[in-house]
Formats: C-alpha cells, structure tokens, sequence
C-alpha cells in the first residue's frame, strides 16, 4: 500500500518506518500507563458486575461499532448470525477456535469462469 515491502530487508531500508513504529509503541505504553492508574478501582468494579447485566451493554456497543465501520447493516446481520451460531457451539460443546481457523484459513472458491468468489 505505502510501496513497502515486508520480510528482513525492512529495517534497514525503511528505518524511519520501524523507529516511528517503536516510538508509538512508547507513547502507547506511557498513555496505558497514565490512564490505568487512576481507573484501576474502576475496572476491577466492571469485573464483578454480574454478565445477564453487562452483556446487553457489550451486545450494543458491538452493534453500534460494527455498523459504525461501513455504515451498513449487512455487518450487523453477519455479526449477529456469528454469535447465534458462537452460542450454539458454546450449548453444544464444540470447540470454537478450530472453527475460525477453518473460516479463516479456507481457500477461496474458483468459479467456472477462474474467478475468485
């Protein structure tokens, strides 16, 4: 995307793309730091709120953020048949994390015409 290519080489051809990277590692570690002081009580009370309460609240904001991506409600829909079939693995007892790899390793069908589908 940006005429970069990844593997050994990048380095010592784009320094200034690695050292950016670690630099933003950096910051990110001081701001996490700065801002999980103080909010460390807080988060430990998220833990113990009961789940039949903090799911609705997790369930709607996924909502929101996955619409929020591409303002369509296609990925609502995928996203909602994603976890009718996560909870029945779940009732189930199947493994779930097989299932992804499978989903996400799995290659691309060909049509007649050689065509990705």
């Amino acid at each position: 995307m940006h005429n970069i290519e990844p593997g050994p080489l990048l380095f010592s051809k784009n320094p200034e793309l690695f050292w950016t990277f670690v630099a933003a590692m950096y910051l990110g570690n001081i701001m996490l730091l700065v801002l999980n002081l103080p909010l460390v009580g807080f988060f430990g009370r998220i833990a113990v709120i009961r789940p039949q309460l903090l799911m609705p609240f997790i369930t709607v904001i996924c909502l929101v953020g996955v619409y929020s991506v591409r303002n369509s409600f296609f990925d609502v829909w995928v996203m909602i048949v994603a976890g009718i079939i996560g909870f029945f693995f779940r009732k189930w007892k199947f493994p779930v994390a097989p299932f992804i790899i499978g989903v996400v390793w799995v290659p691309p069908r060909r049509t007649a015409s050689g065509r990705r589908s």
